[in-house]
């Protein structure tokens, strides 16, 4: 009756161990970051003997093995290695590592003399059961393996190694594995042919071939066929490119032609010319206004040209110490202008009245004030009795002397036959000089300036 109680006390009183996970895995993968020197590791060992680290580095996968107690060491998890432990690499790696933990049991069996209890009953079955997770996890993760549903009687045992050299596995058509010795493929060249395979550079492949450099050298428009100049092509060479065929340079190619024709049965369209290493131009821009330019389009010359002729300077100039004249309080004054320039015809000027063609057009004008306080311009269709544009509110103050300028900016669309005047508002009236001061030296006095552009 005693030894059944003590039996009873014995398995009831002594604590167990977990159970080993069914999800158990024998490695663990960490990104280092530069700085940091720890990684945790949540895998059961016995002891730090069953763990070995690893470095790789990511983008290339060479991967080195470090040694305990010289690159890292190993601290256990609250006492003991049965919930994990800690690897701390001194150092700390770089962030382009990662750092592999794995879990190798040592493959031996601790005797003890004395008593068997529990616990290293416990322990034991632990250890077997881990190592036994390792071989599953080698095999079932890491080995080539054959499928389940394949015959047991295929044959799927390798050659020794000197029967196996220098041959591929595959299958044959019944499923069984093969070694297949990889024939050498031989090609025969006449004399001829030799010698130029030797030939230095592409220059003396020309000569050999007593090619002129008029001569049209031609890649047939075969997909995946590539011909390449390894010398100058100069302007008189004839290249001719076969339907998806690339005419491609290297970062020091240089093309040297007057022309590039591209006209042939009006098929041939130039997609792109890379220009530099940044520079690439995809397409030729026709737009007269220029509202569509990108950083990879050139404009034809008719539409620059037109771009130029769209602009319109009107000025008011004066001789050098002239004052700009008398602004009056309260009333909507008309600045004075004149044309100065108008390349494509667009405008008409008369006693400070603008005519422009019918159309849209983009506009910057800019009219000074002297010593009356605050101040407004606009543009005026005084044909249609309609303000087009309102300028700045600005302030020149009459305690001082000071200048400021109000600005009128914008864009606007305007019918044939529509007489506009650059206005001027004021709060107080300045003599002689209220609509500018001049500057006093022997240079023309500017006052209004008015630019146009038609889009």
């Amino acid at each position: 009756m005693k030894k059944l109680i003590v039996s009873l006390l014995l398995m009831f009183a002594i604590p167990t161990y977990a159970t080993v996970s069914a999800t158990d895995t024998k490695r663990q993968f960490f990104t280092a970051s530069g700085s940091g020197t720890t990684y945790t590791f949540t895998m059961p060992v016995n002891s730090e003997d069953d763990i070995r680290v690893q470095k790789r580095v990511t983008t290339t996968g060479v991967t080195t093995a470090l040694t305990q107690d010289v690159d890292y060491t190993i601290a256990s998890t609250g006492g003991d290695y049965l919930n994990g432990g800690v690897v701390t690499i001194s150092p700390a790696l770089a962030a382009t590592f990662e750092v592999i933990v794995i879990r190798e049991i040592v493959q031996t069996q601790e005797t003890a003399s004395g008593a068997v209890n529990a616990i290293s009953i416990e322990l034991m079955v632990d250890k077997n059961m881990r190592a036994i997770q390792d071989l599953r996890n080698d095999f079932d993760q890491r080995a080539v393996k054959l499928p389940e549903s394949d015959s047991t009687s295929l044959i799927s045992t390798l050659g020794d190694s000197v029967a196996s050299a220098n041959t591929t596995i595959g299958r044959d058509a019944n499923g069984n594995i093969t070694e297949t010795v990889q024939a050498e493929t031989s090609v025969s060249f006449s004399t001829f042919g030799v010698d130029f395979v030797a030939l230095a550079n592409a220059a003396a492949a020309r000569d050999t071939l007593v090619l002129d450099t008029d001569d049209p050298v031609q890649f047939a428009a075969i997909v995946g066929t590539t011909g390449t100049f390894s010398a100058v092509i100069t302007a008189n060479d004839g290249v001719t490119l076969g339907d998806g065929d690339d005419l491609v340079g290297s970062a020091t190619s240089v093309i040297n032609m007057n022309a590039f024709d591209v006209s042939a049965a009006g098929a041939e369209t130039v997609v792109s010319v890379d220009i530099g290493s940044t520079v690439v131009v995809v397409g030729v821009l026709d737009d007269d206004s220029m509202d569509t330019a990108t950083d990879t389009t050139t404009a034809t010359s008719e539409s620059i040209k037109a771009y130029a002729d769209a602009y319109i300077k009107l000025v008011d100039s004066k001789a050098a110490t002239t004052e700009g004249g008398t602004f009056t309080k309260d009333v909507w004054q008309k600045r004075t202008v004149a044309q100065e320039s108008d390349i494509g015809g667009h405008v008409a000027v008369s006693s400070s009245v603008i005519v422009l063609d019918a159309g849209t057009y983009q506009c910057r004008i800019s009219c000074p004030a002297f010593f009356v306080d605050e101040h407004q311009t606009r543009l005026r269709n005084t044909t249609a009795g309609s303000t087009v544009l309102v300028g700045t509110s600005e302030t020149a103050g009459n305690t001082n002397n000071t200048t400021t300028r109000s600005f009128i900016t914008g864009i606007f669309t305007i019918a044939a036959s529509q007489n506009l005047e650059i206005q001027h508002y004021s709060e107080t009236t300045r003599a002689t000089d209220g609509f500018g001061r001049a500057s006093g030296n022997a240079e023309v006095e500017i006052y209004t300036i008015a630019e146009f552009w038609k889009r």
